[in-house]
């Protein structure tokens, strides 16, 4: 079985950042980075979230993967600019 591109891990989007631009962001509340997120589950969680925001009536079934289809998705237009 094909490993799925998960886009690598959230730490490395996030290096080029000095700790004092990292502490003002909204990540820092929601996100510890030395729990190996990757870029995919960080993007689908960010679908989740936008999904959720329009309705909450939505099976938890499709939502994980809608947002999973969201976030690979997100991977491919990252990889093809």
């Amino acid at each position: 079985m094909e490993k799925q591109n998960d886009g690598g891990s959230v730490n490395s989007v996030c290096s080029g950042m000095s700790s004092r631009e990292f502490q003002g962001t909204v990540e820092t509340k929601f996100l510890d980075l030395r729990n190996g997120l990757s870029i995919r589950d960080y993007f689908a969680k960010a679908a989740m979230s936008a999904i959720l925001s329009r309705s909450a009536l939505i099976p938890i079934d499709n939502l994980v993967k809608d947002s999973y289809d969201i976030a690979d998705a997100m991977i491919i237009m990252r990889e093809n600019e």
